[in-house]
């Protein structure tokens, strides 16, 4: 090879770095427009607004933290100084750690993805036309991360290596120090039933290798098959699952945030509204932190954990889960597929994971299985969360009750027979 054609493709290769793909986080993931910003279908709940200005880490304690760590920058906009609520939450959260905890490692909470991930939950808890001064002049949060393909790769690689901690080959001192601390805030959750993100990601990993993780849907993540080659499955399974347990940690405790997987008794034996009817393991933290096993019959848990309601009453019922799961899946397929297309159309990308102490590679394919899990997850989630808790409260008049006018309310409202 010449010296000239090593130069010319040294020039290449700057350039085709500087053109690497970026993926916006509304313009992609959320088309321009996410759903809570539409108040055609969904609009603003006057009331609604006027309570949510009153958001307190004790009434949000988990997402309290996980902003306060992850986007510090927008703590002010969303949760006010005020220490008093009707219920208080703080009692989840240990107190000797207080607001001062961190609850993800490190190595998880200093990525993009992470931010983008957090931002877009925070974003969907909020009324529509909540003024921010995240964007000033709008009535919206900001979504205005870029993400690149080192973004998509460093989160995938922190998960795999979180998910595999014990077996992470690092320095003494860090790795005595780091484990200590996972082992504290795993003990403070199995032990003092608080809540931690090490107790629900540990929950998560054991299930995820034991091959009976379920999530929120329904859906089930076989169990990881790690070698020199990084399957599409094994990638995709660390990211959902770790995906999975910090969505579940923001929620716990969180009023804001009404999204409650629900099951029904038929013939004395619990029937779980999800795909199979299988339980979802989030059911095993809500137990936990109740004091019960996962065995034992399932105890509400306000929110998060309920039974199945009817139309005539605040809660979630067949109808909404139906149009819950249409909105939010419609959401995710979109933006995954879409994500899908751009990496694929860049094409040709090698990526190595250090795993075990050894480099796993993957190739286009999983790159790209990569990103379209993380961005289907994240508009997933973060719409399911808004459409649950928009519609958790409509409730439809009892059939001898006068049905009130729709007049400016939702086709959503109308949908569920709420008005006519």
């Amino acid at each position: 090879m010449s010296y000239r054609t090593i130069i010319t493709l040294l020039v290449l290769s700057v350039v085709c770095f500087g053109c690497a793909p970026k993926l916006s986080l509304r313009n992609d993931v959320f088309q321009g427009k996410p759903l809570w910003e539409s108040t055609t279908v969904f609009p603003e709940d006057r009331q609604k607004s006027r309570d949510a200005l009153d958001l307190s880490p004790e009434k949000a304690p988990g997402l309290y933290l996980l902003v306060n760590q992850v986007i510090p920058e927008n703590r002010s906009d969303f949760f006010t100084d005020k220490r008093e609520s009707a219920k208080d939450n703080s009692d989840l959260i240990p107190k000797r750690w207080g607001e001062k905890q961190r609850p993800l490692p490190p190595e998880i909470a200093q990525l993009n993805v992470t931010k983008a991930y957090v931002r877009s939950l925070l974003a969907s808890t909020r009324p529509a036309l909540r003024r921010t001064k995240a964007l000033t002049g709008t009535t919206v949060l900001s979504l205005d991360e870029k993400l690149t393909i080192d973004d998509f790769k460093d989160f995938g690689q922190a998960m795999m290596k979180t998910g595999l901690s014990l077996y992470q080959k690092e320095e003494q001192e860090v790795r005595k120090k780091g484990q200590e601390e996972r082992m504290d805030k795993l003990w403070t959750f199995l032990n003092q039933r608080k809540l931690t993100w090490e107790g629900i990601a540990y929950t998560y990993f054991v299930a995820y290798f034991s091959d009976e993780f379920v999530d929120r849907t329904g859906g089930t993540v076989g169990r990881p098959k790690l070698g020199v080659k990084i399957t599409n499955e094994t990638l995709s399974g660390f990211i959902t699952v770790g995906l999975e347990s910090i969505y579940d940690y923001a929620m716990i405790g969180t009023e804001s945030i009404k999204n409650p997987v629900v099951w029904e008794v038929k013939n004395g034996k619990e029937v779980w509204q999800t795909a199979g009817g299988k339980k979802p393991t989030l059911v095993s933290v809500t137990q936990m932190l109740k004091g019960r096993t996962v065995d034992d019959c399932t105890v509400k848990y306000d929110y998060v954990v309920e039974p199945l309601t009817d139309d005539t009453q605040p809660g979630i019922s067949k109808r909404k889960l139906e149009l819950i799961r249409l909105l939010s899946g419609y959401a995710g397929d979109i933006s995954g597929s879409l994500s899908d297309l751009i990496v694929r159309e860049f094409g040709g990308i090698d990526i190595g994971f250090v795993i075990l102490g050894r480099v796993s590679v993957g190739d286009n394919d999983t790159l790209a299985k990569l990103v379209q899990t993380i961005i289907d997850i994240t508009a997933h989630r973060s719409t399911e969360a808004f459409v649950a808790t928009y519609l958790y409260d409509i409730t439809k008049p009892a059939v001898k009750a006068r049905v009130p006018k729709c007049g400016n309310k939702s086709s959503v409202e109308r949908l569920l027979g709420a008005c006519e």
